[in-house]
């Protein structure tokens, strides 16, 4: 690394910021967003976040999972290019490769930390608060209607 070269800095950072752990996955791309090598586990991630993260309807009043077309809807919003096709891949396994701006999107839309798509550990953790997250809206949702 030339310490006269700050560009050169700012690149090797960009690569370790984005290398979680021991996890192989780590930042090869530009200035796009573009390059993640390939997110072994981004399926049943993001799958896990649509199981897990629910909502309530407020036509109603019943709780029910997020759609691909809710998160796609929500991201566009954002200025995130994400077609309800292309959440279908992902969920599929077949794109494991997404931007950086579509995983940080998704983590903000589901409310978990980008973290949550590279390391276990953290996923596992998010996970847990997930369940008592939906364990809450259930009871709140059930009180709601009981009135």
């Amino acid at each position: 690394m030339d310490p006269d070269n700050p560009q050169e800095d700012k690149e090797a950072q960009m690569d370790t910021a984005h290398t979680a752990g021991d996890s192989p996955v780590a930042w090869s791309g530009d200035a796009s967003g573009r390059g993640w090598s390939s997110l072994p586990d981004l399926a049943e991630r993001v799958n896990r976040l649509f199981e897990t993260s629910l909502t309530v309807d407020p036509g109603t009043g019943r709780v029910r999972h997020h759609s691909n077309d809710d998160v796609s809807s929500a991201l566009v919003l954002k200025g995130i290019r994400c077609s309800p096709s292309n959440l279908s891949l992902i969920r599929s396994g077949r794109r494991d490769n997404p931007t950086a701006a579509l995983i940080a999107g998704l983590a903000e839309f589901f409310q978990v930390t980008p973290m949550y798509f590279f390391d276990p550990v953290v996923a596992t953790q998010v996970e847990a608060y997930l369940d008592l997250r939906n364990e809450n809206l259930i009871a709140q949702a059930r009180a709601t209607r009981a009135v």
